[in-house]
């Protein structure tokens, strides 16, 4: 997460109406990695989805239909390869064909917008659309695609009918194992996964397993058909695919390295592994929590936002609402529950930044050089001001909430003799105000 959103420029060709150039600003003090593959900079040619499109149909804005995939990275094999950096004031730019990838034969008049969580965000361009150029355009991209047609699924190197098989298996017994930890299971597990342990809650995550259950049951009597890797879409530049969604289908296909990952899970997730973002997928795991998926996806429609933040921090900080919302919390709570995990402690605090002198080593706050936009806006012309964030419970006395807040803390250096021995940390802001603003006079009252 970054303080400041990258902010999408959206530019529209102007030769082909269904082509868009984004350009993104990173106006953050420090440089932004962001994952390519799987997000809006991914240069594979994969059908991920990069943008959010709707139909204008008189005032309203009806999503279109996304035809692609959802992947599901092994992020134990991440590198830095599949990163990309955007310094500080700077940009980069990326372009991509919506007719590829969307159902644009719907009417004429579309608008786009990008947005998700790193975050990031872009204004909304409407444009029309030419039909049979759009459907010319996705029926050029589905013949360019390679197709990759297991035709004998048994034996050979994979073996992948009686891995599938397995680990369909598997995922009946560990979906079982999920409704019984909801139904009966400790609410410090329910409140760890999904942020609460109420009835309503429990009852919810009984029927998401149950429907994961069911859809596992029924895939295991038709294993011959999908073991073939029928849409192609295994085919990144990078091993890091483990399987994915066809959302069109919300059938889910499964990648050559799905089948190197561990038949059941053997190991808790936690923060000893920074390389795979603290996660340890199985294959059992792994299709209970695509299973789970595919059923979100048939709840929350047809072009259902596919933004999901990774990684083991993320993941235990979304609310009730989001946790309940997103297949990785599940895997997470089942998979826990049936290692007899203990609960996932915080990550290490990160270091107090070296950058200036005098930080709060208490805090563990990382400072660092303020927005230079900030400063202007504020009024600093020759004050040296550090910024920081500090995220605190939102609530001290509940105690098993996970909800938070952040602080935006804005730090004053001492301008006369003698130095300061302690930092002084104050955001006199209210409703409506960041109170930056008055950071100057307020410090120099202070120090007078």
């Amino acid at each position: 997460m970054y303080p400041i959103p990258l902010q999408i420029v959206l530019r529209q060709d102007e030769s082909i109406t269904t082509v868009f150039e984004a350009e993104v600003y990173n106006h953050n003090s420090k440089k932004v990695k962001v994952l390519k593959f799987g997000s809006f900079l991914h240069d594979d040619d994969v059908a991920l989805k990069v943008a959010d499109v709707f139909y204008q149909c008189m005032l309203s804005k009806i999503p279109v239909r996304f035809l692609g995939v959802t992947p599901l990275l092994n992020f134990a094999n991440l590198d830095k390869r599949d990163f990309v950096e955007i310094k500080s004031g700077g940009s980069i730019k990326v372009k991509f064909d919506v007719a590829q990838h969307f159902d644009l034969s719907a009417g004429e008049t579309f608008t786009i917008e990008m947005k998700g969580y790193i975050p990031y965000n872009s204004h909304p361009v409407e444009f029309k659309v030419d039909r049979r150029a759009a459907e010319w355009t996705r029926m050029k991209y589905l013949d360019r695609m390679p197709k990759v047609l297991h035709q004998n699924c048994k034996g050979g190197k994979w073996d992948r009918e009686n891995k599938i098989r397995q680990a369909l298996s598997e995922c009946v017994h560990l979906a079982g194992q999920g409704k019984k930890a909801a139904r009966t299971g400790p609410a410090w597990r329910m409140e760890e996964a999904f942020g609460s342990s109420s009835q309503e809650t429990r009852q919810h995550v009984i029927s998401v397993f149950s429907e994961a259950e069911r859809k596992c049951m029924h895939d295991s009597h038709k294993v011959d058909q999908i073991c073939a890797e029928y849409y192609g879409e295994c085919l990144s530049k990078r091993k890091i695919v483990t399987s994915y969604l066809h959302e069109p289908t919300l059938q889910v296909g499964y990648c050559d390295e799905f089948f190197w990952l561990a038949d059941i899970p053997k190991k808790c997730h936690s923060y000893d592994s920074p390389k795979a973002w603290g996660w340890h997928h199985s294959r059992s795991s792994t299709v209970v929590r695509q299973m789970i998926q595919s059923s979100l996806r048939e709840t929350m429609g047809a072009n259902a936002s596919v933004h999901t933040e990774h990684g083991l921090a993320r993941v235990l900080a979304l609310d009730v609402d989001q946790s309940l919302k997103n297949a990785d919390n599940y895997e997470l709570f089942v998979s826990h529950y049936n290692l007899d995990c203990k609960a996932v402690s915080p990550p290490p605090p990160r270091p107090a930044s070296s950058h200036h002198e005098g930080s709060l080593e208490q805090s563990k706050l990382a400072w660092g050089p303020c927005d230079h936009e900030l400063l202007r806006l504020a009024g600093f012309k020759h004050t040296r001001v550090d910024c920081g964030t500090l995220e605190v419970p939102l609530d001290h006395t509940m105690t098993t909430s996970r909800e938070t807040i952040s602080l935006q803390l804005v730090r004053l250096n001492a301008t006369k003799s003698p130095a300061k021995a302690k930092s002084i940390l104050f955001n006199p802001g209210g409703p409506g105000a960041s109170g930056v603003g008055e950071t100057p006079t307020t410090g120099q009252e202070i120090h007078e």
